[in-house]
């Protein structure tokens, strides 16, 4: 069994619980998923920060 996939941002392991990324989610104001593509793994809580500008280049501006 391969490793699960692990947030390129804050390095998060994806559970099984966790959904998949949807632009739908931001319009509607619902939770972020887990965002999966050639360039990285992005966990629902990065994504959120990235969306409000508050992770802008992989560090974290808390």
């Amino acid at each position: 069994m391969s490793a699960p996939p692990v947030c390129t941002n804050c390095g998060r392991e994806r559970t099984a619980d966790d959904f998949n990324y949807s632009p739908a989610q931001v319009i509607l104001g619902r939770a972020i998923g887990w965002y999966s593509g050639d360039d990285g793994e992005i966990c629902g809580q990065c994504m959120e920060k990235i969306i409000r500008g508050e992770l802008l280049d992989g560090g974290d501006r808390k």
